[in-house]
């Protein structure tokens, strides 16, 4: 089956307000991108939460790809483990992935700002390198509730060798649908 990133957004109707992506390790960067590239492309204005790549790299991954970053904001939560910085206009750090104290203040203020239609929380597979399995589901599912009362959007990516995990299967009960990105084909 072979569909646009698009796609994947008209899969999950209106009623769909958390997605949970099940992503491939071998062409993750790539699907990714494609998926915000898209969402960038139809107006839509995101917050991306990145466990795993600074924001100075995902942002030349993005412009490098041609997506306008200008509606993007980030927060990064890698930068902060190697060199002190301070937040900018288009991007917070938090200290650490496993700061998950710090990293749900940071949503808690995007969140209630209600300037993005979508968040993108990249990844929930980054989260079990650092937590145990109950404290990261009791995160995830208060994020999931902050999401469900703002009337916002968000996205959870997950690799799909974590998909089986019982963090992920619990999580994935919460979720509105789970999309397996294996099926979809992106080209940027």
């Amino acid at each position: 089956m072979s569909q646009s990133s698009r796609g994947f957004l008209e899969s999950a109707d209106e009623e769909c307000q958390i997605l949970v992506l099940v992503v491939p390790e071998h062409n993750y960067t790539e699907k990714i991108l494609a998926v915000v590239a898209d969402m960038v492309g139809m107006g839509i204005n995101l917050c991306y939460i990145s466990l795993n790549r600074p924001c100075s790299s995902l942002m030349s991954t993005f412009k490098k790809a041609g997506v306008n970053t200008d509606s993007i904001h980030f927060i990064d939560a890698i930068t902060k483990t190697a060199v002190n910085t301070e937040d900018t206009k288009q991007c917070s750090y938090v200290s650490s992935p496993g700061a998950l104290t710090e990293l749900s203040v940071k949503i808690s203020k995007i969140i209630d700002k209600k300037e993005y239609d979508y968040i993108i929380f990249d990844s929930l597979s980054t989260l079990l390198v650092y937590e145990s399995d109950s404290t990261i589901a009791k995160f995830v599912h208060f994020l999931m509730a902050k999401v469900r009362v703002a009337s916002c959007n968000a996205i959870f990516t997950c690799l799909n060798q974590d998909a089986e995990s019982i963090l992920i299967k619990d999580i994935n009960m919460f979720a509105d649908k789970v999309i397996d990105m294996e099926k979809w084909s992106f080209k940027i």
